[in-house]
């Protein structure tokens, strides 16, 4: 019986070089029907500008599949979303040293067997493009990137995943700003900035299924967070980390979106950061292949 997935790295290395550039991959470089992950890394001298995952570096990830972007994030709330769904809840290696990895999951973080996680992957019979894309900021000293992806061998996955990113184009000091839901399949999670935001609730298909502060004193975590500790979440310590990261909250209602009756609804501060890439939600949903 063959071993259950293969792990494997594109040996041709990228020298990361300008500001803003996009690096791409397709299907003459990287596979994609039966792709459970995408991993990322980063390998050049210490202390290089750009040599990162995440502002000031290669900050965002694009994935498509035939053309229909399935994965669209900027690496903060990828990071968010690993944190809250890994049981291993480590989404990055060495951010301070020579070399960098990051993980781009597709498959089910908390399945309890690999039958569970790899019923989940990059949809069948359509073609890939990657597309890791680098802030304004100009690499220094030559980093390089090479990407890599563990395929399953054994198991078609029966879903594909959609984490995209939306901006909400929301006020600073405004109640009730609010956000349609637009995206197709079964509400997993939403993943949002926490700086600024006071108040958050995700409506869905008429029904409040989740809602309450998203900031409490500098000393103690927010209710939401508080809640969602329960599950081991992963989280930076001290007041400064707690109100600037991005939160990813878990849902899980099994039921598929309703356009026009799901909707996203805050309240925030004056420290909300009305330009990009923070006025967003990145929204976690699967749809069966």
């Amino acid at each position: 019986m063959p071993a259950p997935f293969q792990i494997n790295y594109r040996p041709t290395e990228t020298t990361l070089a300008g500001a803003s550039s996009v690096y791409t991959y397709t299907s003459s470089d990287i596979p994609g029907p039966g792709v459970l992950a995408y991993v990322f890394r980063i390998k050049g001298v210490a202390l290089s500008t750009g040599g990162k995952f995440g502002s000031g570096g290669i900050e965002r990830v694009r994935l498509k599949a035939g053309g229909s972007t399935i994965i669209d994030a900027n690496f903060e709330a990828i990071r968010a979303w690993v944190r809250r769904f890994s049981y291993a809840q480590l989404d990055e290696f060495g951010a301070a040293a020579e070399n960098e990895a990051a993980i781009l999951p597709l498959y089910f973080m908390d399945g309890q067997n690999d039958k569970e996680r790899f019923a989940c992957g990059f949809p069948l019979g359509r073609q890939v493009t990657l597309e890791l894309i680098g802030s304004a900021t100009a690499p220094t000293l030559s980093p390089t990137l090479s990407v890599g992806w563990m395929l399953s061998l054994r198991q078609q996955p029966v879903y594909f995943p959609l984490y995209l990113e939306q901006g909400v184009n929301w006020n600073a000091s405004q109640n009730n700003n609010r956000y349609e839901l637009r995206q197709e399949g079964v509400l997993r999670a939403i993943t949002v900035p926490e700086k600024g935001l006071t108040r958050f609730k995700v409506h869905q298909n008429g029904l409040d299924v989740l809602q309450g502060s998203m900031q409490g004193s500098i000393f103690e975590a927010n209710l939401l967070q508080q809640i969602q500790a329960l599950e081991s979440y992963q989280a930076p310590a001290g007041a400064a980390a707690q109100s600037q990261r991005h939160v990813c909250l878990r849902l899980d209602t099994g039921e598929p979106l309703q356009i026009g009756r799901s909707y996203l609804e805050g309240d925030t501060s004056a420290t909300w950061d009305i330009g990009a890439p923070d006025n967003v939600a990145t929204v976690y949903t699967i749809v069966r292949q």
